[in-house]
């Protein structure tokens, strides 16, 4: 199986703009994933099953209805099943936590975020067979489009670093989740994609 080359620049490039002010009148979450798009790479896809990354394709802003749209949405395979990933992306720069009376308490970027993606798991569940329709022409072979599938969500928000703040913050957070109703949900941080520069861990 082959892998992209560790490209150090390549990640020196995006921690500086992870760690910069956006240009003036740009969302920092939108700079961001312009430039994960142009540096495919970079972008996390937690959830690959044993056939990779359906197509090689990632759906940027994939619409689930009106009023709502996802970052980015992208579908893997077995030989027996598909998952459908859509994520929401947030800012490097908002926080998980915030500082309580010595506690790790959920900050409300993060709860907001969070609710956000529940609204998504909400529509797919009474939509499921709209949205698999609009994406059938990702899901080839023919053949294999009556295989069981499951949609999973993922939330790219923060930084690494941010998790240190509380020592139980990792327990707190997934106490925080299994709460919503979001457990099937997974949590990335920015830093994320530059340890997988670092790792070469992006398969053609």
């Amino acid at each position: 199986m082959p892998f992209l080359d560790y490209d150090e620049a390549l990640a020196r490039e995006f921690l500086k703009l992870i760690e910069s002010p956006p240009p003036k009148g740009r969302q920092k979450e939108q700079v961001v994933q312009d430039f994960l798009e142009q540096h495919t790479e970079l972008i996390p896809t937690p959830n690959l099953l044993n056939h990779h990354l359906q197509l090689n394709s990632i759906v940027s802003k994939f619409r689930l209805s009106t009023a709502l749209i996802t970052d980015y949405v992208y579908l893997t395979k077995s030989s027996g099943r598909w998952t459908i990933t859509l994520v929401e992306l947030e800012s490097p720069d908002k926080a998980i936590f915030t500082a309580h009376m010595g506690r790790a308490v959920p900050s409300s970027g993060f709860t907001a975020a969070l609710a956000q993606v529940i609204d998504w798991k909400t529509y797919v569940d009474d939509h499921k067979a709209e949205i698999l329709q609009r994406l059938k022409p990702l899901i080839v072979p023919p053949g294999m489009r009556e295989n069981p599938v499951t949609f999973e969500y993922q939330l790219i928000i923060g930084r690494s670093k941010t998790r240190t703040r509380a020592a139980r913050g990792s327990n707190i957070l997934r106490r925080f989740v299994r709460a919503t109703g979001s457990m099937s949900s997974h949590m990335t941080r920015c830093s994320a994609s530059i340890s997988r520069a670092r790792n070469i861990a992006k398969t053609l």
